[in-house]
């Protein structure tokens, strides 16, 4: 037998409105988290190319991306994406051949 309550993810829910609020409150904590993983993956493919092309280690890159960020008062995610664009898009097998 039912009562009318739903169960989601461990929390009771008396209502429509307060089931649709509980989805709502879900679905923008998955976005965010999406984002912020998508923001993760540029700023590393950033200090990646900033190792290999300016020999710097990954302690040295994330930190001039973060110092640039604060400098110029700016998300550390638009620095990373300025270096990426600023390196083409970065993959390897992008760049032109090398001729010796």
């Amino acid at each position: 037998m039912t009562t009318g309550r739903r169960v989601l993810i461990g929390e009771t829910v008396d209502s429509t409105d307060d089931y649709t609020a509980a989805l709502e409150e879900a679905l923008a904590a998955i976005i965010d988290v999406t984002e912020r993983f998508e923001a993760r993956k540029v700023i590393t493919r950033a200090k990646e190319l900033l190792m290999s092309n300016r020999k710097m280690t990954e302690p040295e890159a994330y930190r001039w991306i973060q110092k640039t960020a604060m400098d110029r008062r700016t998300p550390m995610l638009s620095i990373a994406e300025t270096i990426v664009e600023g390196f083409g898009d970065g993959h390897p097998t992008d760049s032109p051949p090398v001729r010796g």
